[in-house]
């Protein structure tokens, strides 16, 4: 039951309820029942909507459990074929399979376009399959079809991946009655030749595959980095991103027993449990005789084997049960309240940890775990959160609805403060080293935007204002970072040119920073395998923190 996913159970007397429980700090931690138990099956949360199965019918509901798109309103968009399947809403679209084609739905359950057959959008692109062969489609539904690498075509039978990761793709083909795998580029190139007998997707640069029955890693030349040793290993998200390394360790299995091992290969954690999840926030849930606990980033037990299920830490507490009684706790196994709950069972995925699923009778309801102290960020965003909470560069008015768009006072005043952590210095004391002018704008007193301004990290926006409240755009974020990093002493002038291939969107002023900033890996663009940077779009608190994080 943990395997990528953790089970728990929910009795009835919690139905329909909000159970509030308060932390020593004031904090509260709720588990909110979003609706019954009435669906034979739930997705996972993504993009704001979870596809939800009942009585045969399909529909999307949204994180509050309200009907976001009726079964009627899919059916209407498969033009009159039944639906007989849905897939997750990946950059604003999902796939509703038909008896005959997919249709490509908005979040509106309108359909944008149908096709022969096709897989998730990623980067703005997304594998389809026509008359035979392969097809790249984009968002419209228009169709380019793809040369097949010549061993494909040789083989005659053949398959691959679902999507892009690090530029590369899974291929397989059927050699003489053996499967083949290798990888190809986004132009269809192979990249890395068919010889093994497994291959998953790259994250970060390595990827598992198999050989003589075991799993190593390769990087992205095709080089054995990890040799082919382990029975198993451990994948979150394996339709989509399939991280297999995280925090720096991936979890593994070998003759039998979990551990961890680095992305050298060397052994962290040695192999002595008989479970073992990914890292979360800096602890990963192990397990040994059917008792479940958490051990740090260098292997020591932090919490004892002693819980009959274990979820992962988000926002800094989990939630953990022992003989069917439930409580949240902190990463040094404290209970974060005396107030417990008695549950059947749950199901909690690992992109997702805010989000739950409960079971009762057979079926399935939606559960939101909430009010912990990172509750408004993303599940992404917590980890760099949470380092720079602890480092105190966040300022009090930001410790809060991380996904809204950040203003240009509050980036400011993140930047500032980040300046001040940094160096060690008080804003007023930069400004003297610097020997920068007093400045003043008629919509501002606030000292530390001052600050920011006399040290030239960013100037009003006309009028004698500062335009405290005006939105902030990615491209702006790029220019006032290259601005920070020079009040550091750092150049950032004549950047070499990155490879983001929206830059003809992007403000003349903006062209060298945004390049600094990417080729400095301190921004990244909006897509996980297209260079894509989005020089006019918003750019949320949260990941104004994360680039400042980055940073350090």
């Amino acid at each position: 039951m943990k395997k990528g996913f953790l089970a728990v159970l929910l009795a009835a007397a919690l139905l329909l309820a909000a159970l509030p429980a308060v932390s020593a700090d004031g904090a509260q931690t709720r588990l909110d029942i979003m609706t019954q138990a009435v669906y034979d099956e739930l997705g996972v949360l993504s993009e704001g909507l979870i596809w939800a199965l009942r009585d045969g019918k399909f529909t999307y509901l949204d994180e509050n459990g309200k009907t976001a798109i009726s079964p009627e309103t899919l059916q209407a968009a498969c033009a009159g074929e039944m639906v007989s399947d849905v897939r997750d809403f990946r950059e604003g679209l999902a796939i509703i399979y038909g008896q005959t084609r997919v249709f490509y739905i908005d979040r509106q359950g309108r359909q944008v376009f149908s096709a022969e057959w096709g897989h998730n959008f990623s980067g703005g692109v997304a594998i389809g399959h026509a008359n035979g062969g392969l097809v790249l489609l984009d968002p419209t539904g228009k169709a380019s079809a793809v040369s097949l690498p010549p061993e494909a075509a040789q083989a005659g039978h053949w398959d691959c991946g679902i999507l892009f990761s690090d530029g590369l793709l899974p291929f397989w083909i059927t050699k003489n009655g053996t499967e083949l795998n290798g990888y190809v580029d986004t132009d269809f190139n192979v990249a890395i030749p068919f010889q093994f007998e497994d291959a998953r997707p790259f994250h970060n640069g390595l990827a598992p595959v198999k050989q003589g029955g075991k799993w190593g890693f390769i990087n992205k030349q095709g080089s054995m980095v990890i040799q082919p040793q382990y029975d198993d290993f451990m994948a979150d998200s394996a339709d989509y991103r399939h991280q297999v390394f995280r925090d720096g360790l991936a979890a593994v299995r070998k003759d039998g027993k979990w551990g961890y091992i680095d992305q050298t290969g060397y052994t962290a954690v040695p192999f002595v449990w008989d479970y073992a999840d990914l890292f979360s926030e800096g602890y990963a849930v192990v397990g040994s005789g059917g008792l479940y606990g958490y051990i740090d980033a260098t292997g020591q037990l932090a919490v004892p084997a002693q819980y009959d299920d274990a979820n992962g830490f988000a926002g800094g507490i989990a939630l953990v049960g022992d003989g069917g009684v439930y409580r949240f706790i902190t990463p040094g196994g404290e209970p974060v309240s005396s107030v417990t709950w008695r549950f059947e069972g749950t199901l909690t995925a690992p992109d997702t940890p805010r989000t739950a699923l409960y079971a009762r009778d057979g079926k399935w309801g939606l559960l939101k775990i909430g009010g912990g102290p990172l509750d408004s960020a993303d599940d992404w965003a917590h980890s760099h959160i949470t380092e720079a909470l602890a480092k105190g560069f966040i300022p009090e008015e930001l410790q809060g609805s991380y996904a809204q768009p950040v203003t240009r006072g509050e980036f400011v005043t993140l930047a500032v403060r980040w300046l001040e952590y940094k160096t060690g210095k008080t804003a007023g004391e930069l400004v003297k080293e610097r020997g920068g002018e007093e400045s003043t704008f008629s919509d501002t007193d606030d000292p530390i935007i001052l600050a920011g301004a006399s040290l030239d990290i960013t100037a009003g926006v006309g009028g004698g204002r500062f335009g405290v409240e005006q939105p902030f755009s990615r491209e702006q974020a790029a220019v006032m970072l290259c601005k920070v990093m020079e009040v550091l002493g750092q150049s950032t002038a004549n950047a070499e040119p990155f490879a983001f291939t929206d830059m003809s969107a992007a403000a003349d002023w903006a062209h060298n920073a945004i390049d600094y900033v990417g080729g400095a890996g301190i921004m990244d663009g909006v897509s996980a395998t297209a260079k894509v940077f989005d020089p006019k779009g918003t750019f949320s608190r949260q990941q104004s923190i994360i680039v400042f994080n980055k940073m350090d």
